[in-house]
């Protein structure tokens, strides 16, 4: 009996280190960016597949983004500094207008892009969370080369993460990348998830290995620069999954993202 008992509270304590870890479990991201961020949902994707990934995860996200906006225009807004400081969050992933730093040397954002990333950065350190960069993409080959190219000496000099999300779209094969962005620039579904599964590889530092269920992400037509995604009205949701042949794609463009977390 006595060691029937004793079993049982073994069992017990052993128990509650998993409990307690379980409810403190919690991933708190805020995304800051624009239409590269907002369309599909990058948040939810993200959300979606971090947690098919990490299973005892439970991810939280908030959004701040406008179609067009520069990373300066959030910081010049202050509402960015000001969900700092009045909300929690252990990753801020920061996306600049798209190409950026690769632009016309006549457009004068182009010049303070750089600047702009480095105060954000240093923002988000004050306030104890993590910055990430997520870094877009250009459509050939040579310009998304060159622009890769500024990205990584950039993040070098700022030593900031970074996950280099059009590098990942050249490396998918040439027969699925019309699949990943439209004539215009904006991702396609799976465009969003190669970001969302290259942004969880780089935080985790771990490729993720299953399909992940059905996402359903708002449709977000417009969005207010100074007001959080989360307080703001959107159409009704959209439902995504990529298909097997799909994440298998998406997967092989990003094995090198993961592998270079994991190592860092």
């Amino acid at each position: 009996m006595r060691k029937t008992i004793i079993t049982l509270l073994l069992m017990i304590v052993s128990a509650l280190p998993l409990a307690a870890g379980a409810e403190q479990r919690v991933v708190r991201v805020l995304f800051v960016g624009n239409s590269l961020t907002y369309v599909n949902d990058l948040p939810a994707a993200f959300a979606t597949i971090y947690q098919a990934s990490q299973p005892d995860a439970k991810v939280e996200t908030e959004m701040l983004a406008q179609g067009g906006a520069l990373l300066r225009e959030h910081l010049d807004a202050g509402a960015l500094r000001l969900l700092l400081a009045r909300e929690r969050f252990d990753i801020v992933v920061l996306q600049e207008l798209g190409g950026l730093p690769l632009c016309p040397v006549d457009f004068p954002p182009c010049k303070d892009s750089p600047q702009a990333l480095r105060d954000a950065a240093a923002a988000v350190r004050a306030a104890n969370s993590r910055p990430v960069w997520f870094a877009t993409w250009q459509a050939l080959p040579s310009a998304q080369e060159e622009l890769s190219r500024r990205v990584s000496t950039l993040a070098r000099e700022l030593q900031i993460d970074t996950v280099d999300v059009g590098a990942a779209m050249q490396r998918v094969a040439p027969n699925m990348r019309r699949h990943l962005v439209v004539q215009d620039g904006h991702p396609r579904p799976l465009g969003t998830w190669l970001a969302a599964s290259a942004l969880v590889a780089n935080i985790t530092g771990t490729l993720p290995k299953t399909v992940p269920p059905q996402s359903c992400g708002k449709t977000w037509k417009q969005l207010s620069l100074t007001t959080p995604a989360s307080l703001q009205v959107a159409e009704d949701a959209e439902c995504f999954q990529p298909r097997a042949a799909q994440w298998r794609a998406v997967r092989a463009a990003i094995r090198f993202d993961a592998k270079h977390a994991k190592e860092n």
